[in-house]
């Protein structure tokens, strides 16, 4: 009977000291979750209950950058619109529809392009160099979400892990951590545990550098953003051009050159070994006059 007792109160003591270790990890996400901002909460929150089945996954709605950047992206497709005389939309061609528009041009009824305006190449390289920006501020954006999450995640975690050393290693030199049974046993291994991860955790966080990584891309996502907005403005100050003919003024290749060289710039800055592609494109695509 004695020995059947100190099972049941050995099972009790267990017991105890799960519920207390889960309350308390309950109280201390909560806590977390609390500290972040409400998106980033509901994120962290949705992806925790579609991991466990208890949500399905619905794909997210464009954000307000998103947004913004269709909306300079629009102005910029108007101007072009306005200066080719605003023509029924099947007649302009397909590859210029797609950078205006971000979708594919018409076909007729027997598969065959229809009729099209010629477009002028300052025209197609304004359009590039906006649909690029476009592309990458909605790019960066999710990146940018991304970061931001894995930056608050990090260093939670570490707060989390170093609560935790602390707990286990102030219940390791108790009586109950001394307790030659399986809550004692756990709670002395957890207490040389949870300092080794704690600094692998570290170590790992030191390495990629999620602050900085975030950092760099918030300065992107903002030059980025000035950029395309200085364009969306200053293309409905410039004069259209009325023939194929007719020559680019200089200062409108002046200014063209500067914005493809910033979006370079801003984009090599984040890191990106591909920056160099759109931005060329665009600066190829128009003449430069002599």
């Amino acid at each position: 009977m004695k020995i059947v007792g100190k099972v049941a109160w050995h099972t009790v003591q267990a017991t105890l000291v799960v519920l207390i270790f889960a309350v308390a990890l309950f109280i201390i996400v909560n806590a977390l979750l609390a500290l972040l901002p409400p998106d980033a909460a509901e994120r962290v929150t949705t992806r925790a209950r579609i991991a466990v089945g208890l949500a399905i996954y619905n794909p997210p709605e464009l954000s307000e950058e998103g947004r913004n950047a269709n909306t300079d992206h629009q102005v910029v497709s108007q101007w072009v619109q306005r200066c080719l005389g605003s023509p029924p939309r099947k007649e302009i061609p397909m590859e210029v529809q797609e950078l205006l528009t971000g979708v594919p041009g018409f076909l007729d009824g027997t598969g065959e392009r229809e009729r099209a305006i010629a477009v002028h190449p300052l025209y197609i390289r304004v359009a590039r160099l906006s649909h690029s920006l476009l592309d990458r501020r909605i790019s960066l954006d999710g990146k940018l979400s991304g970061a931001y999450t894995v930056a608050q995640v990090g260093t939670f975690l570490t707060i989390l892990i170093g609560l935790l050393t602390t707990v286990f290693v102030g219940l390791s030199s108790t009586e109950v951590g001394k307790q030659l049974n399986r809550v004692g046993l756990g709670i002395r291994l957890s207490a040389l545990a949870l300092p080794a991860l704690g600094t692998a955790v570290a170590a790992v966080i030191a390495f990629y550098d999620p602050n900085g990584n975030l950092a760099r891309q918030s300065q992107v996502a903002a030059g980025l953003q000035q950029l395309h907005s200085q364009l969306s403005h200053a293309t409905w100050k410039m004069v259209c051009l009325k023939t194929q003919s007719d020559q680019v003024p200089q200062d409108m290749v002046t200014r063209l050159d500067s914005w493809t060289q910033r979006m370079q710039e801003l984009i090599a800055s984040a890191g990106d070994s591909r920056a160099q592609t759109a931005g060329t494109q665009s600066k190829s695509a128009g003449p430069k006059t002599p």
